[in-house]
C-alpha cells in the first residue's frame, strides 16, 4: 500500500454528539403552542388552552347568558324609559280646576318611576327570551338561527298571554 494516502480510520460519533449536532444544525424539535401561527383567513384557531376552554364554557352557559340579557334589558329599558318620560306632559289639564305646574322633584320622581317600569319589563323579556332559547337549544342539541326564531315566537306568545290575562281580570 501506498503510504502517501493512508486509509482513514472509521470516524464515529457518540449518540450524544449526534443529538447535539442535530440540534445545532436543525434546531430544537420541541414546539410550543404559542409558536404556531394560523392565519385567521383560514378559520378559527383549532388549538385552545385550558383557560380559553374554561372561559368559553362560562360565557356560553345559560346562566351567564340569562344574567347578561337581564342586566342589559334593564339598562336598555331604563334608557328608553328616560327618553319616553321626556315626552310625557308635565301637567294634565283637568276641566274646572286650576292648572298646576309640577316641581322638579315631582318630575324626577315620574322619570324614575318610568325608568324602573321600562327597565323591569325589558329585563323580564330578556330573561324569558334567554331561558327559552337555552331550553330549545338544549332540546334540539343544535346551535343555529332556528333556536332564536323559535324562542322569539314563544316569548312573544308568553307576553301576549300575560297581557291577555291582565286585561281579562
Amino acid at each position: 500500500m501506498d503510504n502517501k494516502h493512508p486509509t482513514p480510520e472509521p470516524f464515529f460519533f457518540s449518540d450524544i454528539k449526534l443529538n447535539n449536532m442535530a440540534k445545532h444544525f436543525i434546531g430544537n424539535n420541541s414546539r410550543y403552542r404559542e409558536n404556531i401561527y394560523i392565519p385567521q383567513v383560514i378559520g378559527n384557531n383549532p388549538f385552545k388552552t385550558n383557560e380559553e376552554k374554561m372561559m368559553e364554557s362560562i360565557l356560553e352557559s345559560c346562566a351567564f347568558k340569562t344574567v347578561i340579557s337581564t342586566v342589559g334589558g334593564f339598562v336598555l329599558g331604563g334608557a328608553l324609559g328616560l327618553f319616553s318620560s321626556s315626552f310625557a306632559p308635565v301637567t294634565v289639564p283637568i276641566p274646572g280646576q286650576e292648572l298646576k305646574t309640577q316641581t322638579a322633584r315631582e318630575i324626577f320622581r315620574e322619570m324614575r318611576m318610568s325608568m324602573l317600569s321600562y327597565g323591569k319589563n325589558f329585563a323580564a323579556v330578556g330573561a324569558i327570551f334567554t331561558v327559552v332559547e337555552c331550553s330549545i337549544e338544549t332540546y334540539r342539541a343544535k346551535s343555529d338561527w332556528k333556536n332564536s326564531t323559535y324562542a322569539g315566537g314563544v316569548t312573544g306568545g308568553l307576553i301576549g298571554l300575560r297581557g291577555k290575562l291582565f286585561l281579562s281580570t
